[in-house]
């Protein structure tokens, strides 16, 4: 599937060199369709207006942090904000995804220490900053409020889906998260939101990390949601991450809740979005 017509029309028009194009790469992210033209430039698409709207998020976040971390983010170059006309482009980072598969065939632990490293230090750099560092004025993310919402559309979209157990299962876990007045008790930060292996880039030639991408869910909220993401890449790296991050300590129960309500966010997500298959994986474990 080549881009749209119209969409390359643009290109075009913007900068020549799309024109002379020679392979076009696409691809399906859970949002945005992409495109990687000649190894060189991925455009992202929007395939809905709630993605749309996550997209200039993250353009705005991703101008905000050039220069601030100590690992390459995407630039983006071009940019359409047209309603109905969205899209982003920017250089493709060198580098695979950080993938299970990757990671287990990193040859020894000083690949795997370097790797840690490199992951702690920028989610050290990340989470130091504030939005008046980067010029902007965010709302918090991550409040009990927030998680509360999701809850309650978790029951109203979800719950008829789910087995009785299920059902009961995720309502202690909810309730107990939004008693407990200690794991509201955060310091917020700027993070990532979304920080798992298939966002980091990795290079099996030098063994090292190349870059972080997709900033979609980057905000001013809690740091463990970081954290949350990086525990599903193992236990192993995750405590040698801690190694270089040990503030990490604080966030580990907090991550464990996160951690916990991912397969239904990726149900309630896909349902909004008539994404049968990303549904059907998200609520399997609970039918």
């Amino acid at each position: 599937m080549n881009p749209p017509a119209d969409l390359m029309r643009r290109l075009i028009a913007i900068d020549p060199i799309f024109a002379q194009a020679r392979q076009i790469v696409t691809d399906a992210g859970q949002f945005n369709d992409i495109y990687i033209i000649d190894d060189t430039w991925v455009i992202r698409v929007p395939r809905t207006p709630a993605a749309a709207v996550t997209l200039r998020h993250e353009v705005q976040m991703l101008r905000a942090l050039q220069g601030r971390l100590p690992l390459m983010v995407p630039d983006p170059v071009y940019v359409c904000e047209t309603p109905g006309q969205e899209y982003m482009g920017y250089h493709l980072l060198p580098g695979v995804a950080l993938l299970p598969e990757v990671l287990d065939a990193v040859p020894d632990v000083a690949g795997y220490d370097r790797i840690a490293a490199q992951i702690a230090a920028f989610l050290r750099a990340l989470h130091a900053l504030k939005p008046a560092d980067l010029g902007l004025d965010l709302p918090l993310r991550d409040t009990p409020q927030e998680w509360a919402d999701l809850y309650a559309q978790f029951q109203d979209k979800l719950y008829p889906f789910m087995r009785p157990d299920a059902r009961a299962q995720v309502t202690r876990t909810f309730e107990h998260y939004l008693a407990d007045a200690r794991l509201h008790a955060w310091q917020p930060s700027m993070r990532h939101g979304d920080l798992g292996g298939s966002n980091i880039l990795y290079d099996p030639e030098s063994q090292r990390i190349t870059g972080i991408i997709d900033f979609a869910n980057t905000g001013y909220g809690d740091p463990a949601l970081d954290v949350a993401a990086l525990s599903t890449m193992g236990d192993d790296l995750l405590a040698r991450i801690y190694q270089g991050y040990p503030a990490m300590a604080t966030m580990m129960e907090r991550a464990r809740f996160y951690r916990s309500t991912y397969a239904l966010q990726q149900a309630l997500y896909a349902l909004r979005d008539g994404n049968e298959d990303d549904f059907a994986d998200g609520i399997a474990e609970y039918v």
